[in-house]
């Protein structure tokens, strides 16, 4: 359609990343901003923008015993816990009373601590 933005094509993205790394010691916070998305096709409904954080560390503990290497990692994404629409999964030629189900909600706060070892 003329003058009318394609659905799930947000006009604005940004992710940037900031790194740290002394010695052993590793840490870096990532964001990312996803703009408003349209979900239909007459540009009538749309998701907002959200943006995300994510942080890590990890330390290397470098040979130990018999490994090459050993490293503990904790990485925690959406550090913020903000709920926010994710993969658009549908769109709609219009939907005029906001009811159409089109997108999947962000996962919550999540947590992971690896261990890795290099044999």
């Amino acid at each position: 359609m003329k003058d009318k933005t394609t659905v799930d094509t947000p006009k604005r993205m940004f992710a940037s990343e900031v790194s740290w790394n002394a010695g052993p010691w590793s840490a870096s916070l990532r964001g990312k901003y996803t703009g408003k998305r349209y979900y239909t096709y007459t540009n009538d409904q749309s998701v907002a923008g959200a943006t995300s954080f994510d942080v890590g560390a990890s330390y290397d503990f470098g040979p130990v015993a018999s490994l090459k290497a050993l490293t503990l990692a904790l990485n925690i994404t959406n550090v913020t816990d903000h709920r926010y629409a994710t993969n658009l999964t549908a769109f709609a030629a219009t939907d005029p009373q906001g009811r159409a189900l089109a997108f999947h909600a962000s996962a919550p706060r999540q947590s992971f601590l690896t261990l890795t070892a290099d044999f």
